[in-house]
């Protein structure tokens, strides 16, 4: 019995460590901000666009190309490759 229960928690041990989240980094390449202008009037409203983390760090938030205000953020993609 005692055997068993030991076993027991070392599965339950090793279970949790398969199943628990981790931080893992990928290339800036299998990512994309997705973005859309919301300007009332505007010809590009809510034509969305992607950009690249690198693209985003080195201007800041993409501004629309027709009215140029801010764009506004939609969320994040990422490459996912088999």
């Amino acid at each position: 019995m005692v055997v068993l229960q030991t076993n027991m928690k070392n599965i339950k041990q090793a279970v949790a460590k398969i199943t628990r989240p981790t931080w893992q980094k990928i290339a800036d390449e299998q990512v994309r901000h997705l973005w859309s202008c919301d300007t009332k009037g505007c010809s590009k409203l809510g034509e969305q666009i992607s950009v690249d983390p690198s693209a985003y760090a080195n201007a800041g938030t993409p501004i629309c190309s027709e009215c140029s205000n801010d764009l506004a953020y939609h969320g994040t993609e990422i490459l996912v490759t088999r």
